[in-house]
């Protein structure tokens, strides 16, 4: 929900409650919206396609009532503020499913029970809807054309190309239930689809969809005494296969069922917890390689229960990687650093370009420090007069920007005092902002310093290009101390960003395009007027680009995921 890179939960409630999201790992609870009516289902999900996650609710049977959808006010904001409502049509269901068309890109939400609706973005990322009097239990692409279709009990609806079309309804066999998924169980390429019973024990059946899902389908009992509020298909013991987890809010709690993976599967049942369970919802928690639960029951008072799987050889999660798109430059202290008793001599770029930082004079080597941020290696710059900071470590790197419209330089760093110099302490002054900068590129004329610089009480930064005073600075609501930030300034034309922590704080428009009259010569811990930086590089990377809001979230979950305690 906040674009670390993480799962988390989110819970609704009923008749005056809360909407609330729990952030792993910690679990705090963070409420979004106060007073709703929101029913026994939600989902989450990019609505206006502005890269962050959107909550998707129906609200409790009843007059009035509808489908809503919460704002989540990133990404110019952060997830604190306020989550705009927003309706999406009128009419309230007991459950919804919410899936993106792969033809045209846009959101169906499908309501049923009690009012149901199918609910159509009017164009991809649009808040407008069209409305339809259809219901169903599911959606995906039975007939494999690229357009979703609607699953009701027994039978399926063929997505027409134009939801505004005719739905023709064809097959699938005398099914009983009134829950139902669909994914490929039997791996021959097709989907399949299981009923299942929704609030007692019954019979769940899985249905195999023959080469043309028009045609009969056949019937397979996965249980004869089994029923789930929220049914899921999902590979949870990583062996290729899709298996099958029910959730029960009486009786046998959470089963899950484990496919033998043969062409004609036999499933394995085994309980994860019994506990009564009206809605399960499954996710990778943590990242680490396994499918986790998380439920709670219908019940007023339930406890939200999180179900941590632990499966021995299951193989390592792939590692969060920073975008790769235009970087230019990046380094990082845990690779290509070469020292020489303790100092550091070269600092080789990761990026393939070959741009390293390097210093041949030892006595302006930093130190490569090996638990400096978090348990994670980072490069320490001193100045040899801290009361100034005159004199002290600095590493240069030949890369010419001029010419470049668009620039993203991102820095994790920390500062080791309050930094000071001549000319004062963590001096605000627009044309002394390049002074003790981590990073930064000195002026060939005037107007041309470009640089980054996080310090404790605020932060400043720079695109020179020949415009005068064009530095922006940021004041922190408070000290972070000798805390390790991640930093991040974005150049596109004429506007310039700033994220701290992964939240954009300050924006500035109206500015010069294009870089000029910075050195080639790039430094990191060299100021102007050599004032130098006090303090820790864990990373830098530099973009030939203005990465975009999902670039930036991935690049944020990288760091967040590297150097977080």
């Amino acid at each position: 929900m906040n674009g670390d890179g993480l799962a988390d939960i989110i819970t609704g409630a009923e008749r005056g409650g809360d909407v609330a999201w729990y952030e792993y790992p910690t679990w705090s609870k963070h409420v979004i919206q106060t007073g709703v009516d929101c029913y026994t289902d939600m989902d989450v999900f990019d609505v206006d396609g502005d890269g962050d996650l959107d909550v998707i609710y129906p609200e409790h049977q009843g007059t009035p009532s509808g489908m809503i959808w919460l704002e989540n006010p990133m990404p110019s904001g952060k997830t604190g503020d306020n989550w705009v409502r927003r309706k999406i049509g009128n009419g309230g269901a007991h459950d919804l499913e919410v899936a993106k068309n792969p033809k045209d890109d846009r959101l169906y939400v499908l309501g049923h029970q009690q009012e149901g609706r199918l609910f159509v973005q009017t164009a991809p990322k649009a808040t407008t809807w069209d409305e339809f009097a259809l219901e169903g239990l599911a959606l995906a692409d039975i007939d494999g054309d690229l357009d979703l279709d609607i699953i009701r009990l027994g039978s399926w609806l063929e997505n027409p190309g134009d939801a505004k079309g005719v739905w023709k309804a064809y097959s699938i066999g005398q099914a009983s239930g009134d829950n139902a998924t669909a994914g490929d169980l039997n791996g021959d390429g097709r989907i399949d689809v299981l009923f299942t019973p929704g609030r007692s024990a019954g019979s769940t059946t899985w249905w195999e969809s023959p080469a043309d899902p028009k045609q009969p389908w056949t019937r397979h009992v996965l249980d004869p005494n089994a029923g789930a509020h929220t049914p899921n298909i999902v590979d949870v013991d990583n062996d290729g296969d899709l298996d099958v987890i029910l959730g029960s809010e009486a009786g046998e709690g959470v089963a899950l069922f484990v496919n033998d993976g043969k062409a004609q599967p036999s499933f394995r049942k085994q309980f994860v917890a019994m506990e009564p369970q009206h809605n399960v919802r499954v996710a990778d928690f943590g990242n680490d390689g396994d499918i986790d639960f998380a439920g709670t029951n219908f019940l007023k008072g339930s406890p939200l229960v999180f179900y941590e799987v632990k499966c021995p050889g299951s193989p390592s999660p792939p590692e969060v990687a920073p975008p790769k798109r235009s970087l230019s430059l990046w380094l990082a202290a845990d690779h290509g650093v070469s020292t020489s008793g303790g100092k550091v001599s070269v600092w080789k770029d990761q990026s393939g370009r070959g741009i390293d930082a390097s210093q041949t004079k030892p006595e302006l080597q930093p130190a490569l420090v090996a638990n400096a941020i978090n348990g994670r290696p980072a490069v320490r710059f001193v100045p040899s007069d801290l009361g100034k900071s005159t004199n002290g470590n600095q590493l240069d790197f030949s890369y010419e920007i001029n010419g470049l419209s668009e620039l993203t330089i991102a820095l994790v760093s920390a500062n080791l005092s309050r930094q000071c110099h001549a000319f004062g302490c963590e001096n605000t002054l627009d044309n002394h902002g390049t002074l003790a900068a981590p990073i930064s590129w000195q002026q060939s004329g005037d107007w041309g310093t470009t640089y980054l610089t996080p310090l404790q009480g605020n932060v400043s930064f720079r695109f020179g290009t020949g415009e005068e005073d064009n530095v922006t600075v940021y004041d922190r609501p408070s000290s972070v101390m000798e805390s390790v930030t991640v930093t991040v300034a974005v150049k596109k034309g004429a506007v310039e960003d700033l994220y701290i922590q992964g939240n954009k704080v300050l924006t500035v428009s109206n500015q010069l395009t294009t870089l000029k009259n910075n050195k080639t010569l790039g430094h990191l811990g060299l100021g102007r007027a050599n004032t130098y930086f006090h303090g820790d590089i864990g990373e830098v990377l530099v973009y030939e680009a203005a990465l975009s809001e999902a670039e930036l979230n991935q690049l944020q979950a990288y760091l967040k995921g590297k150097y977080s305690p």
